[in-house]
């Protein structure tokens, strides 16, 4: 079976399609003989037009391969268990199919099914646990058995064609390839895979391609790791193992989108690096010559003098290669390795650029760093860490505008970096565009609600764009994150300034926390003064609830002078005490006819009397 070859575009030579790649869906829909006995050829075009991420396409023509063959197949919860140790049934995601045609036993099963010899389908075996065995996680699903002790209805049957199989592993790609990466996609997945390995006779390629699958899926998890490790392991292995022969292999070959033996060792590794194990990662690595992996590999085993060697006896193969240079920067330190890749690149290497950067940052040259940083993202702008970088060093620069252009890249390319959203907000601060600011660090706070530095710059900002609700939350969220150790004195004041009638209770807040917290009781003296103030006018000579409000906030008052009078060096506080006496002559006077007989009005003569003493002793 060829796919035609047509003028092909420069995106399908880009990714290695074979000529003709646009013409793909074509070529697939034309394998619908009138007799509709090329099945096959229906399930291979959807692999490509996959490749090519023509999603839509690829649906339809499984749709097309499902009505030939007369299968459906589709997602189901059936009652099991998913650990050694669980008692109670829980529902589990499982495959269940439905056959509406009798294609597979007319047509197909005598060209492909009978050919299976014993060692292919042990090839479908997995290991049932993990090499120590402390893994409680069963291989799949253990179902509740029906009447009579037969498998559940909606399970997917142990018998399934060779094509049946292939289109459930197309489905699996397929819901790979159009829906978003998270728990649900992984348990999907997992169910397309484990109906495949789960068959009694499966094509070497299909019963590997499942296996591959759930190894993937298994490393994605703490609690399997262990075994998806050994069973990726296996599955590299078994490229390699003299059976079953190389004919049973190719039978398929076009149905289970295996890789490369090549990338899969690279893919081996990799996971071995993750899971700590550099050492049997190190010979993988050597054997399919991925060098920069194996430097790698040196250095985090500590071995940078082989590191080192290895570096340079490529070199000596390869003097013009710039990732080499880089290498041996990383190893060496020495800026001039890196500025001999930049030049052996001819001006197209941004990682050299990049350690430019990073070593002149880390010696305090941040101007010098900014410079790298231009130079590297001109080359590769969708670099989020680099960005973030820039703008850091046109902060420590004061460039200010600079890293506003910097963070807001960063920020666009990373949305959930909180802290790239408050480096933001600082630039803005610093340029005095309160708005952008405060749209900046509203951003920030979704990601650090935790942080009472951030919520303390958010009310800050917030009373300068006069969103008074947000800093009001802001006050508070700060109180609660720092047990009360802190409180933002302007943002409060300028709430307090900003909330009108309601200005005295803050400002007699505001005293209070002076009060309670600061050394100099001319700050509270001052709040004491705006909370009178707030409360004057004709109406509290008059209503009772108002005239008790000012009397005690005027005793309060008093109290502040009598306190800044006591703390002051010179002069015995006179002009604290004459200052007293007179707010308190006047409020007693002008209360004498409305409540010359309340208990307030009682502790205003007190208190006045009392000033009178202090003055008269001086």
């Amino acid at each position: 079976m060829e796919i035609g070859r047509g003028g092909g575009s420069e995106e399908g030579h880009r990714i290695g399609f074979a000529p003709g790649i646009c013409f793909v869906k074509g070529w697939a829909i034309s394998q619908l003989s009138e007799d509709g006995e090329d099945v096959e050829g229906v399930v291979v075009g959807p692999q490509y037009l996959l490749l090519a991420r023509r999603v839509a396409d690829a649906r339809s023509g499984l749709d097309v391969a499902d009505g030939l063959a007369g299968f459906g197949a589709e997602l189901a919860g059936v009652l099991g268990t998913r650990t050694a140790h669980q008692t109670e049934a829980k529902a589990q995601l499982v495959v269940s199919v439905s056959r509406r045609g009798a294609w597979v036993r007319d047509r197909g099963a005598a060209r492909v099914d009978d050919l299976l010899p014993p060692d292919v389908a042990a090839a479908g075996a997995r290991p049932t646990q993990t090499p120590d065995g402390a893994d409680d996680v069963l291989p799949g699903p253990r179902l509740v058995e029906g009447a009579g002790g037969r498998p559940p209805a909606a399970a997917a049957p142990r018998d399934l064609h060779s094509l049946e199989q292939a289109l459930l592993l197309a489905r699996a790609a397929l819901l790979r390839k159009g829906s978003a990466g998270d728990a649900v996609r992984a348990g999907q997945l997992a169910a397309y895979a484990e109906a495949v390995v789960a068959q009694d006779l499966s094509q070497w390629v299909l019963a590997t391609a499942a296996r591959l699958q759930l190894a993937r899926l298994e490393l994605e998890r703490p609690r399997t790791r262990i075994r998806g490790l050994a069973s990726l392991e296996g599955v590299e292995e078994a490229g390699g193992a003299p059976r079953p022969p190389a004919a049973a292999r190719l039978r398929c070959a076009f149905f289970g989108a295996l890789p490369l033996r090549t990338p899969l060792r690279r893919e081996l590794g990799e996971a071995l690096v993750a899971a700590g194990a550099v050492a049997s990662a190190l010979p993988l690595f050597e054997g399919v010559e991925l060098w920069d992996s194996v430097i790698v590999c040196y250095q985090l085993l500590g071995k940078r003098g082989a590191a080192e060697a290895l570096v340079r006896r490529r070199l000596e193969v390869r003097p013009s290669d710039p990732r080499l240079w880089c290498a041996l920067g990383d190893l060496s330190l020495d800026p001039g390795h890196y500025r001999r890749a930049w030049e052996a690149s001819g001006g197209r290497s941004a990682r050299a650029q990049r350690s430019l950067a990073r070593l002149a940052a880390g010696a305090g040259r941040h101007a010098e760093a900014a410079g790298h940083w231009r130079a590297a993202l001109a080359l590769s702008p969708l670099h989020p860490e680099g960005w973030f970088s820039l703008g850091y060093a046109c902060l420590k620069e004061r460039d200010h505008a600079g890293a506003r252009a910097a963070f807001t890249r960063a920020a666009q390319q990373q949305p959930d970096n909180g802290e790239a959203w408050n480096n933001l907000g600082a630039a803005h601060i610093a340029l005095r565009a309160w708005r952008p600011a405060f749209a900046a660090l509203t951003e920030a706070l979704r990601h650090k609600r935790d942080s009472w530095q951030a919520w303390e710059n958010y009310g800050a900002v917030a009373a300068r764009a006069r969103e008074w609700q947000a800093a009001a939350h802001a006050l508070q969220e700060v109180l609660r994150l720092s047990d009360g150790a802190r409180l933002d004195l302007e943002a409060l004041e300028a709430l307090a300034a900003a909330c009108g009638a309601g200005g005295a209770e803050l400002w007699g807040l505001f005293a209070r926390y002076h009060e309670a917290t600061s050394e100099d009781p001319s700050l509270a003296l001052e709040c004491r003064l705006k909370e009178v103030r707030a409360l004057q006018g004709a109406a509290w000579q008059s209503d009772t609830t108002r005239f008790e409000r000012f009397a005690r906030a005027s005793l309060a008052l008093g109290v502040a002078h009598l306190r800044v009078a006591a703390a002051a060096a010179e002069g015995g506080g006179r002009r604290e005490l004459s200052a007293a006496r007179m707010h308190l002559r006047g409020v007693v006077r002008a209360a004498e006819p409305g409540f010359g007989d309340h208990a307030l009005h009682a502790e205003l003569r007190g208190a006045l009397q009392d000033v009178q003493a202090r003055l008269d002793a001086l």
